[in-house]
């Protein structure tokens, strides 16, 4: 939709899935993608990112999924749209 001169901003906290979405951009040469591993959030920081006990990685989330057991965490970077915007696109 972006067209050759578009600019896509992806933003992905689970380090297994930037790692596979970063050799999707490279095997199919989209040099018009930024992948971003942090979180979109309200605010700039730090957040307990939870990672789901399944195979279903959709279910990684900021939010506590209690339905899908105890959850693996980790600490990822945040930032919102706006504070990402003023870095690096203004």
């Amino acid at each position: 939709i972006v067209g050759e001169n578009g600019q896509v901003f992806a933003f992905e906290p689970t380090p297994k899935i930037c790692k596979r979405l970063q050799e999707n951009i490279e095997f199919n040469q989209l040099s018009n993608i930024s992948l971003q591993q942090m979180a979109v959030s309200n605010q700039v920081g730090k957040a307990t990112f939870h990672l789901a006990n399944n195979e279903n990685d959709a279910w990684n989330s900021l939010a506590v999924l209690p339905q899908h057991g105890q959850p693996q965490t980790l600490e990822v970077p945040t930032i919102s749209v706006d504070a990402f915007v003023e870095q690096h696109i203004t």
